[in-house]
């Protein structure tokens, strides 16, 4: 690589050979007689002589910046994400969101990227060292450093209760990369306010192109273990005999078993009906009694003959109309039976389809569906690469009829699946199938079973 010398030997001057531009190299001592660790910075010229000139400014610059003791090293990654750490926590005030944005900037900063950009300067080209980042990170957990680290951290406190820390191994999706890409351009931003590089020197941390993977479903085998597992609870729950002869406490008793099958209940049909909907969580969440088309026609009505249509409200401001498996059905009647049950009154239109035991919307299932995933051994995804070991929630549910769909012989036709799911069929195809496009009626009611 062709380059200039001054006379003072200072600093280099060269001509990069990948753009033609002049950049220079140089190290500084500290005022203990510590040699830095070698700085690279780009003069933005082809022009020689205007190169020296700027070369001259920077390494005065530098110098002024070691002297006085800003972020030395001079510059390291390591210090400048640690003083931006310092500058993020200082904007917190009262603000829980700004404090939970702190405290994953702060994990992912110090687990990642210190560790791997550590000591060298912000001042020199990032983009190569970023590329060889972007896969440790993706096998962090899987084949990295992450790997050998026990599957619980430290146990830390929370509301005066220690508690552990589950660390989930998987490859790092291209999701994550994103966010925490953000937080490596803050660090970069920081370096810009406090003068150390200038915002053209803003590294392109650019992301690679990533193959789509199938979204997260549950297997059938999987599904149906989480079937019975809730039918079981069901079933212990119902028969659970009562303890206590003192009246006072065994009508606490009694009210706490009427709540646990209710709760048991509403979840076993919970699991089934989204399943056989298809339906986004938060529309789950928002659906009323009165979104229901048809519920008392087909309540009169042979179960292989029965038809409702839903109004579905969730991404958009507009309720969007779909039809659901016939099977779906059977477990809407199955919540309003058991709402009459527990309550002691038929819902109202405006009644949540899915409350608590005291009536109250619900707004998520993830606890009481995560301890069911956990104990029918469902947690997790069964796939290939990327799919593999993926987190299973209330969303996998959508996932699972949309694969299924697409797995029947022959195949759902892909617009009126994509229609009936209130998606593109780009969107179809993107995450779930390459399917042909096949010519199907009234194969969403579906007699079919999973």
């Amino acid at each position: 690589m062709p380059y200039v010398k001054y006379d003072d030997e200072s600093y280099t001057v060269f001509k990069r050979s990948d753009s033609g531009s002049y950049a220079m190299r140089f190290t500084l001592v500290d005022k203990n007689g510590k040699t830095t660790p070698q700085i690279r910075i780009g003069l933005r010229t082809r022009d020689e002589a205007e190169a020296h000139k700027r070369a001259a400014k920077e390494y005065l610059n530098a110098q002024v910046r070691l002297e006085n003791n800003i972020l030395t090293g001079p510059a390291s990654f390591k210090n400048v994400a640690k003083d931006y750490l310092k500058y993020l926590e200082s904007q917190i005030g009262d603000d829980p969101k700004k404090r939970s944005a702190y405290k994953h900037a702060k994990s992912t900063i110090e687990r990642f990227f210190i560790p791997k950009f550590g000591e060298q300067p912000v001042t020199m080209p990032f983009e190569e060292k970023f590329e060889d980042y972007i896969q440790w990170r993706i096998d962090y957990w899987t084949k990295g450093p992450g790997s050998k680290k026990p599957k619980e951290e430290p146990t830390y406190l929370r509301n005066g209760k220690e508690v552990k820390h589950k660390l989930v191994k998987k490859r790092a999706s291209k999701s994550t990369l994103k966010r925490e890409n953000s937080f490596l351009r803050s660090v970069f931003n920081h370096a810009v306010r406090k003068g150390l590089i200038r915002k053209g020197d803003i590294p392109k941390l650019e992301l690679p192109k990533f193959e789509q993977s199938k979204r997260p479903a549950f297997t059938k085998e999987q599904y149906h273990r989480v079937l019975q597992t809730a039918e079981q609870r069901l079933f212990e729950a119902v028969n659970r005999p009562l303890t206590h002869s003192n009246s006072k406490e065994m009508e606490q008793e009694q009210a706490q078993k009427r709540r646990e099958i209710y709760e048991h209940y509403q979840m076993f049909n919970f699991v089934e009906f989204a399943v056989e909907t298809g339906m986004r969580p938060v529309e789950l969440f928002n659906l009323n009694w009165g979104h229901l088309e048809g519920l008392e026609i087909a309540r009169q009505a042979p179960a292989n003959e029965r038809k409702l249509v839903i109004s579905a409200f969730g991404k958009g401001k507009k309720l969007q109309r779909f039809v659901p498996r016939r099977s779906a059905i059977g477990n809407l009647l199955n919540l309003w039976d058991g709402a009459v049950q527990h309550f002691g009154i038929e819902p109202k239109k405006s009644d949540a389809v899915f409350r608590d035991h005291l009536g109250r919307r619900l707004k998520s299932l993830n606890r009481p569906l995560n301890k069911l995933l956990k104990e029918a051994d469902a947690l997790y995804s069964i796939g290939e690469d990327e799919n593999n070991g993926q987190k299973l929630s209330t969303y996998s549910f959508r996932h699972s009829y949309a694969t299924w769909q697409l797995e029947k012989n022959p195949p759902i036709d892909v617009y009126t699946l994509a229609i009936n799911m209130r998606t593109s069929v780009e969107m179809i195809e993107k995450w779930y199938s390459k399917a042909n496009v096949v010519s199907q009626s009234d194969i969403l009611l579906g007699d079919d079973e999973w």
